[in-house]
């Protein structure tokens, strides 16, 4: 079973609520779609990384990324794999900034629903089950298969 590493980063001392949110959500989604996804012979796996706190660290406070280094998909960014940009908004919880996705809608997410997380990772999953010209070879249906 191929595992798809999902990685919540954190700075240490700081509980503001869209890290704790996201967290939440990631830990919601992974029990509840595990059973899925191991049909398909995945594995979600969530580990929570804790950064020092320092000034260059807050800027990943809240970062989410997934990697699959069993089919050779490096850790990547969740914005990467969505295709959108990331900004820093001011946050009353922590008296800083935090990281928001910003998607072409133009809404802003510091804590990040759970549509847009399960997104992503179906993005990896579905990067993970293809090869690189996109048939898996197990329908029995496309030309490549059948």
């Amino acid at each position: 079973m191929r595992q798809i590493q999902i990685q919540h980063y954190r700075v240490e001392g700081l509980n503001c609520p869209p890290c704790v949110d996201t967290l939440k959500t990631l830990n919601d989604l992974c029990r509840q779609m595990a059973p899925r996804f191991a049909a398909l012979d995945l594995q979600l796996a969530l580990r929570e990384t804790e950064l020092p706190d320092t000034p260059e660290n807050r800027g990943f406070a809240n970062l989410v990324t997934l990697a699959c280094p069993e089919a050779d998909k490096p850790e990547t960014t969740l914005e990467a794999l969505l295709g959108v940009a990331v900004e820093q908004d001011p946050c009353e919880a922590c008296g800083g900034t935090c990281r928001a996705l910003v998607v072409e809608e133009g809404a802003r997410f510091q804590a990040l629903p759970s549509g847009l997380l399960m997104d992503g990772i179906l993005r990896m999953a579905f990067a993970v089950m293809s090869p690189e010209d996109g048939c898996s070879g197990g329908c029995g249906s496309c030309s490549c298969c059948g």
